[in-house]
């Protein structure tokens, strides 16, 4: 019997006690899997937060035009019940009172501790209609539980909490949280163009860093003669080899096409100096409104494994992959094109599994699944899966979810391209993917895991397993918590963990990911992956409900 492919349904939530199909309430998403507290001894929960733009809205710019009114939603993806938390107000450096503040095409990732750093976003003030914007936030997960909770806290001055600014305005700039839990801030278009530039020709060029301890943005002003980088490229921490803790850092999901930029870099951000290098000749130098994946990393691997897939232009079908680590002298090669054009922003991500789907970037209904299983990229090959009923391209988001499923909303639907409306033009409709290993019997139940690993650490997790005959455990996996806007995640992790039997019944003893290279400390999805010779089609890996976790290094 072959495996099933899992199946695509829209999501319906109870609002005032009544189903109903779920209006996301924005016009376009950025979402990601926030680790809700529930209690001192319990794993947080994992909820969807997901903000942007909403209509109507009474807000007009300089010119007399509406202006988006924003807010944020926290969906419990096990009730399908949804809560709004309005996003803190802050004046602009003109004197506009803005607000609420605006987090379009903002850039995020999470710290440690759990709470998400938000970045940069549209200040939409004159000379021209969007410039980057300095401020940032932060959500905090940890005052949900609280009676009046308000989890975004303002990093600007206001009285919430006091941080500095960055150090220039981003709007759509990468961040990346690097191997000591700080973050790195690239890119974006800047508060002010510097005449006669139009503004789809000009990005920031010096990166700045931002300490959690500190709360505060520190600028590489070494680097004012450094590379001007597109936007929203994927910027990977190489975990191992001659380049590790340095950035790779690939393609571009929007932004302009600049001529000084020639494909992918690598870039060291605790060097002194601009330290911005070529790795490799791509077959297409940008990629713009491609995605691209870092494919899973298990313990005795000394490279890691990148694929590009798609991109705005005629040959959007192409993909190729680049491996990185002990070798410095690597080089790009072309793997199996995909069956649809990707060329708006398709969402590639690794599901529970490890399999490698990739979701939208055109009108096409039919997302597809590579099977990288061979050795040999040669011989790698996409299949499609079953149709979605909403085409998602250029402002969707794809996250997995902790019982296996993927969360999917948003997109430009381009009713007509020549007169863009936010109000006609976004989809709203929020849909959910049940991968197929979740119609291929029951998977197991993790029974303990502790809250809080330790980096090279051995720990205990108990488990149930009700199929029968009784399978083993095939593999245990970490995933880092998505967070996810224009096709990138560039903080995805996705880890193969050493294990074997415990001396107490019912368990394993499994070996935590070794430093913070390979896994930058902060919150993860522990997922194990039964036998898949005791599924219904004998072909599919099983995976449990996952347990979140925090991956930690205690003080010496």
């Amino acid at each position: 019997m072959p495996p099933s492919q899992g199946e695509w349904n829209i999501l319906k939530v109870t609002i005032n006690n009544e189903e109903v199909d779920l209006d996301s309430q924005v016009t376009a998403i950025h979402a990601h899997l926030i680790p809700v507290p529930t209690g001192s001894e319990s794993h947080p929960k994992g909820k969807v937060l997901y903000f942007h733009a909403r209509y109507p809205s009474n807000n007009v710019n300089f010119e007399g035009e509406p202006t988006p009114n924003f807010v944020s939603f926290l969906f419990d993806p096990e009730t399908n019940e949804m809560t709004q938390f309005t996003i803190p107000r802050f004046p602009d450096d003109i004197g506009v009172d803005v607000d609420p503040s605006k987090l379009f095409c903002s850039g995020h990732t999470f710290l440690a501790d759990g709470k998400l750093l938000v970045a940069g976003g549209e200040r939409n003030q004159p000379p021209w209609g969007s410039n980057g914007t300095k401020y940032s936030f932060l959500f905090d997960p940890s005052v949900l539980g609280d009676t009046a909770p308000f989890p975004w806290k303002f990093t600007g001055g206001s009285t919430v909490i006091t941080i500095t600014k960055m150090s220039r305005g981003r709007w759509y700039p990468q961040l990346t949280k690097l191997h000591d839990g700080t973050v790195l801030a690239m890119s974006g278009y800047p508060e002010t163009p510097p005449p006669p530039q139009d503004p789809p020709e000009i990005t920031v060029i010096i990166p700045e860093r931002y300490n959690p301890d500190t709360q505060e943005w520190t600028p590489y002003t070494h680097m004012e003669d450094g590379l001007r980088i597109p936007l929203y490229n994927g910027a990977y921490v190489i975990p191992f080899g001659a380049w590790q803790g340095e950035i790779f850092y690939d393609m571009a999901a929007f932004g302009p096409q600049l001529e000084e930029w020639n494909g992918a870099h690598r870039f060291n951000p605790f060097g002194t100096t601009d330290l911005w290098n070529p790795v490799g000749s791509q077959s297409k130098s940008v990629r713009l409104h491609g995605c691209s994946v870092l494919l899973p990393i298990k313990s005795t691997d000394t490279d890691i494994r990148i694929v590009n897939m798609g991109g705005f232009d005629d040959n959007s079908k192409s993909c190729e992959l680049i491996e990185i680590g002990s070798n410095t002298s690597t080089d790009w090669v072309p793997i199996t094109d995909l069956e649809h054009h990707r060329h708006d922003c398709p969402n590639a991500l690794l599901l529970a599994d490890g399999s490698l789907i990739i979701i939208g970037g055109n009108e096409t209904l039919i997302p597809e699944m590579l099977d990288y299983s061979d050795p040999d990229p040669s011989n790698w090959e996409w299949s499609s899966l079953p149709a979605m009923e909403v085409p998602r391209k250029y402002h969707s988001t794809a996250l997995l979810l902790p019982d296996g499923t993927v969360w999917c909303g948003g997109s430009r639907i381009y009713t007509d391209p020549l007169k863009f409306e936010f109000e006609n033009d976004m989809e709203r409709r929020i849909e959910i993917y049940r991968p197929g290993y979740l119609l291929e019997g029951p998977g197991p139940v993790i029974t303990s895991a502790p809250l809080v690993i330790n980096y090279d650490d051995v720990f205990e997790v108990g488990y149930n397993i009700t199929a029968e005959p009784s399978p083993e455990i095939d593999s245990i996996v970490l995933i880092s918590l998505p967070s996810v806007t224009h096709c990138y995640d560039s903080n995805q992790r996705y880890l193969i963990l050493d294990f074997g039997s415990s001396v107490n019944f019912g368990a394993l003893n499994v070996t935590a990911p070794i430093d913070e290279y390979l896994a930058p400390p902060g919150y993860y999805m522990l997922f194990l992956l039964q036998n898949k010779t005791q599924s219904i089609s004998g072909e599919v890996r099983i995976p449990s409900i996952a347990k979140i976790v925090k991956l930690f290094r205690p003080s010496p």
